[in-house]
């Protein structure tokens, strides 16, 4: 919401599942374009014809998410109907596999090849985040009380006019995160904007360079970044199919390599289809696509995110990260590391900024569906970051 550099998140938070290529691994399946496919890249619409080979990425509500070769021999992501995809063979052992990845979990494998010609239409055979690989730690109760000689060091109550400019930038582009997102990021105000004490970040539906729909990704990068302390922030959130909103941090100046080696920290992730349910992780190790990830999730005992308001936190020591929902403490992580050979606490040992977006589809959640309602929107109350005296 899962840089997010290569996360295929480029800039989060993701937090995401990809399935990609691997110099080694057991047979896997190979699939096709069943019919000629029209999509959009870049903002321009390319024919792919039928038979074309392509990777499955995942699958969600009858809809594949696929890298393929585009015709000038870049390579992009793309989502099309599951019915249009069909089975070729299965690949040799000795050729290349698809494996897990991203926020795949390490043990999760892939699909098994299928005797059948039509793609797989659902999500059980395809690894996502919702299976997290929980920290060794994860859930152990900590001693100590919340802000307890903690000092507020900074934060926006958004109680100003306009969005403050000198605590907040916005990431412009169509990218899609490397999470093969839908929207345009804009720094227009109908996609942030300040008002009654809040912070509102809308997505709508609507064309715009290519794509069709528009949201916010607003960042405190080269404004204000932190090592160690609470963060925490009071938000509501929207739901639907195809909702993947996020509050979370990035590295200031990714000391030890690339996305995963510098790390990411996801304060708080909810799926839109999963209205009820909070996910918080951090994702280290290698490089992608050999990093990894451990994390957590809440649910909350009646009701869903986007009815009220809730205190989202994480306190982040050396050595020890605590994640909160309404200070209840849900998850404790202790161990991780990076493949630069930085000793532990690296790399969460640096300083990292804070990102508030509202993304529109991607591997993780799927495309909206055709009953989601739009526009809808993120709304923050306040974000506070304390540190101890």
């Amino acid at each position: 919401m899962h840089t997010k550099s290569p996360r295929f998140r480029f800039l989060l938070p993701c937090a995401c599942f990809l399935l990609l290529l691997s110099a080694e691994g057991s047979a896997a399946p190979e699939y096709a374009l069943a019919q000629p496919v029209s999509v959009t890249v870049a903002g321009q619409t390319v024919q792919l014809p039928a038979g074309q080979s392509v990777s499955i990425l995942g699958t969600s509500g009858g809809s594949a998410m696929i890298r393929v070769k585009l015709p000038d021999g870049s390579l992009s992501m793309t989502q099309v109907p599951a019915a249009d995809i069909r089975h070729v063979q299965a690949a040799p052992a000795s050729t290349p596999a698809l494996l897990a990845a991203t926020t795949a979990p390490a043990d999760a494998t892939a699909p098994a090849a299928a005797a059948a010609t039509p793609a797989p239409a659902a999500t059980e055979n395809v690894p996502s985040q919702f299976a997290l690989k929980k920290g060794t730690d994860s859930g152990t109760p900590q001693s100590g009380t919340i802000h307890k000689d903690w000092k507020l060091v900074w934060s926006d109550e958004f109680d100003k006019p306009e969005i403050d400019k000198s605590k907040w930038g916005f990431e412009v582009n169509g990218e899609g995160g490397g999470n093969g997102e839908m929207q345009y990021y804009t720094d227009s105000p109908k996609n942030a904007h300040v008002a009654d004490g809040n912070l509102t970040i809308t997505a709508i539906k609507e064309d715009y360079k290519g794509k069709h729909y528009t949201s916010a990704r607003m960042t405190t990068h080269g404004k204000f970044s932190v090592l160690y302390g609470r963060i925490e922030a009071r938000i509501k959130f929207p739901t639907g199919k195809g909702f993947w909103p996020a509050f979370w941090m990035m590295p200031e100046d990714s000391t030890y390599g690339g996305w995963a080696r510098s790390g990411e920290i996801d304060i708080a992730e909810v799926i839109g289809d999963k209205p009820s349910t909070l996910f918080g992780t951090i994702h280290y190790g290698d490089k992608w696509p050999k990093n990894t990830h451990t994390g957590d999730k809440i649910m909350l005992p009646s009701g869903d995110f986007g009815s009220d308001f809730h205190v989202i936190a994480i306190e982040w020591e050396k050595g020890e990260m605590r994640w909160y929902l309404d200070d209840k403490l849900y998850q404790t992580q202790t161990k991780w590391y990076t493949a630069s050979g930085a000793p532990f606490p690296a790399p969460f040992d640096q300083k990292f900024h804070i990102i508030l977006n509202v993304a529109v589809g991607g591997a993780w959640p799927g495309p909206p569906a055709r009953n989601t309602v739009f526009p809808q929107s993120m709304v923050v109350d306040y974000v506070r970051v304390y540190q101890p005296q």
